[in-house]
């Protein structure tokens, strides 16, 4: 099974129904949801996500929309080394580097999907849009049982 990471932007697209971005960014999410690929996330995302939803929302109604995402998608953790790693590493943006040394520590995570690839030009993991990585799943029928939506 894919192991993903989806990066804050893919859920707030998600949640926010931005547009162009949300119907990759849903049907991602809905195949964590179904089982067919496995979505991680990371404190550190779901926290950037409370932070901006909490702008137009009440503490409660975030909550729960955090709670909904925490039964689909794991929660990796971000150790020490992680942050260790992520301080010596080449990325220029600390948050992303935290996160894909999340993923790297993890080792299983194979994708990272964010809208954001420029600042995940150092990443050992492959980076995709929300949209290219429905493509890649639809040029890979055999490694993943979803072809179309």
């Amino acid at each position: 099974m894919k192991q993903v990471l989806l990066d804050t932007d893919v859920l707030l697209d998600c949640c926010l129904n931005r547009q162009p971005f949300a119907g990759d960014s849903i049907q991602l999410l809905s195949l964590c949801e179904l089982g067919e690929i496995q979505g991680h996330t990371t404190p550190l995302i779901l926290s950037n996500f409370y932070y901006l939803l909490r702008k137009n929302n009440t503490h409660q109604q975030v909550i729960s929309i955090l709670e909904k995402l925490t039964a689909i998608l794991h929660t990796l953790p971000v150790t020490n080394d992680s942050v260790i790693q992520a301080l010596r590493s080449s990325f220029t943006d600390f948050e992303d580097a935290l996160q894909h040394h999340a993923c790297i520590e993890n080792g299983d995570i194979q994708y990272i999907v964010t809208r954001n690839k420029k600042d995940y030009q150092h990443s050992q993991i492959a980076v995709m849009t929300p949209a290219e990585f429905l493509a890649h799943l639809s040029n890979n029928p055999a490694n993943h049982p979803v072809t179309s939506t």
